[in-house]
């Protein structure tokens, strides 16, 4: 590690806190379910108000949405505080994060601190780093208290899946046209309380805007931002879900498109709104 990052206060402040969380470590791989897994997410612990994690990246590619699992444990666990082991609802998520640094980093290290809690909102927010301390984003989670209680966590069985993309790690497919498409459901996409788990469905709708994007203009474009709005639960069944990618704003430099999951009745889970840079324009 360099001197210059020896001496940044909070490259120190966050090394501090991730070695706390590791202190208080369990041997707990995969706390949510077989997403966490697919991804490759490690729980590090918790040292409350903070909460820490870790993740190999699944793909290689710099498109945000792989964090999507990492940042929704982190932030909630963080968020819960004193309330833990009852649990919460995630609502809505928002993530930053730096295009070129992230798609060179092979590990992404988190640590989400509690913000502050007002009746049932809880309100975290997550700085993600490489191992040598180079900042690669930032996020922030709004939550609802709820009175059911954490999962049992469990040591999972982290595997390696070959996956050169998103939409091969989810196995989406899309229809003839681009901006519509199906992500399979079922216990590999599900959390224990049996819906679709909500970083799962962030990481496919990331990974649409992308595809979208590549086959709109043909030029390169990368997520810099992302806005995730929590709808309602969608139950994790063998019936695919549908998705919809809708570009809104197209400027000289920056994109908005937004995109949104379905049941196949038509009832919307999860929606998102994504500001892209354009390259070399």
């Amino acid at each position: 590690m360099s001197p210059a990052l020896h001496s940044d206060p909070s490259q120190c402040a966050f090394s501090d806190d991730f070695a706390r969380c590791a202190r208080n470590n369990h041997g707990i791989f995969g706390p949510t379910g077989l997403p966490d897994e697919l991804f490759g997410v490690r729980f590090v612990g918790d040292a409350m108000p903070c909460s820490a994690a870790e993740c190999v990246k699944p793909v290689p590619a710099g498109n945000p949405g792989w964090l999507m699992p990492l940042i929704d444990l982190i932030l909630a666990r963080s968020a819960l505080g004193d309330h833990a082991p009852r649990s919460c609802v995630t609502r809505r998520i928002d993530l930053h994060v730096h295009p070129d640094r992230l798609s060179d980093a092979d590990t992404v290290r988190g640590v989400a601190r509690r913000c502050f809690a007002t009746g049932a909102m809880l309100v975290s927010t997550a700085e993600l780093r490489s191992p040598s301390g180079m900042v690669l984003g930032t996020a922030t989670g709004n939550f609802v208290a709820s009175d059911s209680f954490l999962p049992v966590p469990y040591e999972a069985d982290p595997q390696h899946i070959e996956a050169g993309s998103l939409i091969d790690l989810l196995e989406l497919r899309f229809d003839p046209d681009p901006h519509t498409g199906t992500l399979p459901s079922g216990p590999r996409t599900a959390n224990p309380s049996g819906v679709v788990h909500g970083g799962v469905q962030a990481a496919a709708l990331c990974a649409g805007i992308e595809h979208v994007a590549r086959t709109g203009d043909g030029g390169r474009s990368d997520i810099v931002s992302v806005g995730v709005d929590f709808v309602r639960p969608l139950p994790a069944t063998e019936t695919p879900l549908v998705f919809r990618v809708t570009p809104q704003r197209a400027g000289r430099r920056f994109v908005t498109v937004e995109a949104s999951m379905f049941t196949a009745e038509g009832q919307i889970g999860t929606r998102v709104e994504a500001t892209l840079y354009r390259r070399g324009r």
